[in-house]
């Protein structure tokens, strides 16, 4: 089998390519997932306060199958290694939720995210979720004002079927991905924005 992987550099301290590459195996073995637990979690464990570890970022396409294996994988090594407070989670690009407006209404685009969220319930780790207000406004500047899209005041959308008003689009996001939780059956699974920004 041949992989592409799109290798980011424009960071500190990142690993090798081929290290990168070796995480795909935690998804097909369980031994690897315990390997790697071993090897790069419990030599820096409690001294670096590692709260989550993401079973891949942003996933698209035919690799979506790949995520739940891997998360259950590393979730039974860090239990088996007594790091179970150390949460396995994955993040998600705010696409993978539709129906977005109003935020009671989203609902996750794939099928895959179903069973990621019924994980997330049974082991009590939160979503990650990459949430960038600044994109959903330049790909929506007629449905979107800017002051509602960078925390400015003005601006409120209230959502009628859940009675809440928002003041900024931020917050609107995060919402619509909690709906899409609870719609995947997943009420409670807590959302960490895992990433964010303006451009």
């Amino acid at each position: 089998m041949t992989i592409g992987v799109c290798y980011g550099v424009v960071a500190n301290n990142l690993p090798p390519a081929n290290e990168v590459v070796q995480l795909y195996s935690l998804a097909a073995s369980a031994s690897n997932a315990a390997n790697w637990v071993r090897d790069n979690v419990r030599p820096y464990y409690p001294a670096v306060n590692i709260k989550y570890i993401a079973a891949g970022n942003e996933i698209l396409g035919g690799d979506t199958q790949n995520i739940v294996p891997a998360m259950r994988n590393l979730n039974s090594a860090l239990n088996g290694a007594g790091l179970g407070a150390i949460k396995v989670s994955t993040s998600i690009r705010f696409d993978a939720v539709t129906n977005t407006f109003p935020p009671s209404n989203g609902v996750f685009a794939q099928a895959y995210m179903t069973d990621v969220a019924r994980l997330l319930a049974s082991t009590a780790a939160p979503l990650l979720a990459n949430v960038y207000p600044y994109f959903a406004y330049k790909d929506n500047p007629r449905d979107i004002q800017l002051n509602y899209a960078t925390f400015r005041p003005g601006t409120t959308v209230r959502d009628q079927n859940n009675g809440l008003t928002y003041t900024c689009l931020f917050d609107a996001m995060v919402d619509a991905v909690v709906a899409a939780l609870e719609r995947a059956g997943a009420p409670g699974v807590r959302v960490v924005v895992s990433e964010s920004g303006i451009l």
